[in-house]
C-alpha cells in the first residue's frame, strides 16, 4: 500500500517538473520574442 502511494507521489512529482520546465522554456520563448519584436519595431 504504501509502495503504490508513493509511486503516485513521485509520478505527480514528475509531471510537475516536466510543466514548470515547460513553462520555463515558453516563458524564455515569450521573453525573446518581444526583445525581437521591440527590436524590429523600433
Amino acid at each position: 500500500m504504501w509502495n503504490s502511494i508513493s509511486f503516485k507521489v513521485k509520478n505527480i512529482y514528475k509531471k510537475i517538473e516536466i510543466y514548470n520546465f515547460n513553462v520555463r522554456i515558453f516563458e524564455i520563448y515569450w521573453y525573446c520574442n518581444k526583445i525581437f519584436l521591440n527590436s524590429v519595431l523600433k
